[in-house]
């Protein structure tokens, strides 16, 4: 379980600690995933709330419009995905 590469942190400067970061997450989730939500109907649920549900399920990084970079498990992602009626895809 321990890390193959070595990480050099500075708790001074906080040198090195998205490195880190980006290592740990990693290894919980394996790599980030984008997500795209499209628009719906007016009858239709909103974009709205699949891109709250998406910030439910895992640690967003970055939001464009409706396209969001995350870290999350998959099983719980797809299954999201599955239960969008198509509204949600990954990128």
């Amino acid at each position: 379980m321990g890390m193959t590469n070595p990480l050099v942190v500075s708790s001074h400067d906080g040198q090195g600690m998205d490195e880190l970061r980006e290592s740990i997450m990693y290894s919980l989730y394996g790599p980030k995933t984008t997500l795209v939500v499209s628009e719906g109907d007016e009858v239709e649920r909103s974009a709205e709330a699949y891109v709250s549900q998406i910030y439910d399920l895992g640690i967003v990084t970055e939001k464009n419009g409706l396209e969001l970079t995350l870290w999350c498990g998959k099983a719980e992602m797809m299954k999201l995905i599955s239960k969008s009626d198509g509204r949600i895809s990954i990128k």
